[in-house]
């Protein structure tokens, strides 16, 4: 009798934890999402801190470097009371795809909150770097937002073949 009800609540510990929410965009593909119990997400739609993301890096002749614009990438709303944090990883969904046009490409990713019943948007945290490298970074919502914006800072790039340009996917996962 204790076995099953261990296991029927051990499953059920297991189905709570594992609750995901997914979401995707580039420049050229619509977001996907996928909402749980704890939080929303959505594309972000230009009203957001610093306006959608929709500037790829300006490219110029091969062999030359350039900057990234800032833009928002995602918005997460948590669902609920009492959620606790809310774990999050960015992913450059195609950095393999991007290696054969770019020697670097970095992107300084930045978190802002913003405050229930508050005016304006405030940064959470230090930017994290997202790059060829790394291929994701991993951030924590603390819970003490109504919402909050995932987006790109600034960022640079060095261009080797524009022959095979390609403009970076992100993907976020919130848990």
């Amino acid at each position: 009798m204790k076995r099953k009800l261990f296991l029927v609540v051990g499953i059920m510990l297991a189905l709570g934890i594992t609750s995901v929410s997914y979401a995707a965009t580039s420049a050229s593909t619509n977001v996907t999402v996928q909402t749980s119990d704890f939080a929303t997400v959505s594309q972000a739609d230009g009203t957001d801190v610093v306006g959608s993301y929709g500037q790829q890096p300006v490219l110029s002749a091969e062999g030359s470097s350039g900057t990234i614009d800032s833009g928002d990438l995602y918005v997460v709303t948590p669902q609920g009371t009492g959620t606790g944090d809310i774990y999050g990883t960015l992913y450059l969904s195609n950095a393999a795809a991007l290696t054969d046009s770019f020697s670097y490409l970095n992107f300084n990713v930045q978190i802002y909150g913003f405050p229930e019943g508050g005016t304006d948007w405030e940064v959470v945290g230090d930017p994290l770097l997202l790059s060829l490298t790394n291929g994701y970074v991993n951030f924590t919502l603390t819970g003490d937002y109504s919402k909050y914006s995932v987006g790109v800072e600034s960022g640079g790039f060095y261009l080797l073949n524009t022959s095979t340009v390609t403009d970076p996917e992100f993907f976020v996962e919130i848990k």
